[in-house]
């Protein structure tokens, strides 16, 4: 009997309940508001001024964004809420400039080319590898910079002619100055022994690998000027030219004219 009544119970309880949700869902969850007793709000509160031009062009059918005005100030910086603004900087000034240095100068600079800015490649290049049937030996290839001619070998192997052993070989992502690569991707790399110098060179299979040797190569009527180091310098026609600056990955050099009987000084960038 006891057993009976509480199973009585339970089933009472779970009537009830189902019965609730069945007068819930019949009535529905609506909330009746008199809006005849919500406070008057000014109108100017919730519409915005429009601007009339707008206003008289604008379409029919919903609100859209005008198109923004030309953002013009006689040249000087002009600002907005979303895009920072590019800055220049000007290689000679020094200064920051809102339009990019478009390379045209004056006085001695205007009998001057650059025809060259360019960094000594290492003469083996690594391009990349791919495993063999002998497990730990990936074939790895490389190119001889002075021919163009494609290379294959191992390591441990030495490319006589172009005097370079293969010392290790890499195949997992690098660092660079105690970082991992920002994209987290692999990067190939192979140690090298130059048999010339001595040295240990480390090739990757996405970045080139230079010397430490490179060339400024000026023009200045017909006649050939060329640097080698930073701080060198060079008689010109007009007195005497110092190479201060190179920038290899932009092709610009800065150069200081001196003149030799004034001693007056004056510098100048030049871009290929």
């Amino acid at each position: 009997m006891r057993q009976f009544a509480y199973i009585l119970a339970i089933g009472g309880l779970l009537g009830i309940m189902v019965w609730g949700w069945y007068l819930y869902s019949q009535a529905g969850h609506y909330v009746v508001v008199d809006h005849t007793r919500l406070p008057k709000v000014p109108s100017q509160v919730i519409h915005h001024e429009l601007d009339e031009d707008v206003v008289r062009g604008a379409p029919s059918g919903p609100p859209l964004w005008s198109t923004p005005r030309a953002q013009d100030f006689r040249g000087q910086w002009v600002y907005d809420l979303f895009t920072p603004p590019t800055i220049w900087r000007d290689p000679v000034t020094g200064s920051l400039e809102v339009q990019p240095w478009d390379g045209e100068q004056g006085g001695f600079a205007s009998e001057l080319k650059l025809i060259a800015c360019e960094r000594d490649l290492f003469r083996v290049q690594f391009e990349g590898f791919a495993n063999s049937k002998e497990a730990g030996r990936p074939r790895l290839f490389f190119v001889d910079v002075p021919t163009s001619r494609r290379m294959v070998g191992h390591v441990g192997d030495t490319f006589g002619h172009t005097h370079v052993r293969i010392l290790a070989f890499n195949p997992e992502e690098f660092t660079v100055c105690g970082r991992p690569r920002s994209s987290r991707e692999k990067n190939p790399t192979v140690i090298v022994l130059d048999e010339t110098t001595g040295e240990e060179v480390v090739l990757r299979q996405k970045d080139p690998c230079y010397t430490e040797s490179w060339i400024v190569q000026l023009e200045e009527g017909g006649q050939s000027i060329d640097f080698h180091e930073i701080g060198e310098a060079q008689p010109s026609r007009q007195g005497m030219l110092i190479l201060k600056q190179v920038d290899f990955d932009q092709g610009m050099v800065t150069l200081e004219y001196r003149d030799t009987q004034t001693g007056s000084t004056e510098l100048a960038v030049l871009k290929r």
